[in-house]
């Protein structure tokens, strides 16, 4: 089975460790949409049907292939009264395959944010990724991009007969990860524009609102 619980701790982790320094249930807005029907996985194909999904805090609306499960984790960060947090939605199958949304929340301190070299760290958090999802992992692209006028990057990987893509991005205090998989004979660029086109910011996170 796919380590995906160690690949959305590790950019946790990375993020708390430059900065040098529980896990829960919540609930989540989730509505049927009838628009395309990918046929990557029989899960989907027995579903017919994309789940929309909204955010605990609002920043964000998606669609998944199925029902996403949601963490949240925090860490204090030593010797000060702060803490990161991370949400994660991550819908999966028994072969592996899933969708994957993850947000890390920085403290709102703008010398924290200000001190952070965006882009390494973002490149840095996708070489945590790709190493925790599996020994035999192997980076296939990595380029940047933007993403609603905010700095991104493109990657993908391999282990062997899974393919993954995804992007990461970062909004004032937040991270954004959205991954998608699939076994190699099955992964459908189709389908990974359709989960990246229907990801949507909500005007809270434009507007630079903090969680």
């Amino acid at each position: 089975m796919l380590k995906w619980t160690s690949m959305t701790l590790c950019a946790f982790f990375l993020i708390n460790s430059t900065l040098s320094a529980h896990a829960a249930n919540d609930e989540y807005n989730t509505n049927q949409r009838e628009e395309y029907t990918p046929t990557a996985t029989q899960e989907q194909k027995n579903n017919n049907k994309w789940i929309e999904v909204q955010d605990t805090n609002g920043l964000f609306k998606a669609l998944f292939p199925s029902k996403p499960n949601m963490t949240a984790n925090s860490l204090p960060i030593p010797n000060t009264d702060l803490t990161i947090k991370q949400e994660n939605y991550l819908a999966e199958n028994s072969e592996g395959a899933g969708a994957l949304i993850s947000l890390i929340f920085f403290p709102p301190d703008q010398q924290i944010i200000k001190s952070l070299d965006k882009e390494k760290l973002l490149k840095q958090m996708v070489k945590e990724v790709v190493e925790k999802a599996d020994e035999r992992a192997e980076m296939t692209s990595l380029t940047k991009t933007q993403f609603k006028n905010y700095s991104a990057f493109n990657f993908s990987f391999t282990i062997p007969q899974q393919r993954f893509k995804g992007m990461i991005f970062m909004v004032q205090n937040t991270v954004f990860l959205v991954l998608l998989s699939n076994q190699k004979e099955d992964f459908s660029e189709q389908e990974y524009e359709y989960f990246i086109n229907h990801f949507q910011l909500s005007s809270k996170v434009e507007n630079g609102l903090s969680v």
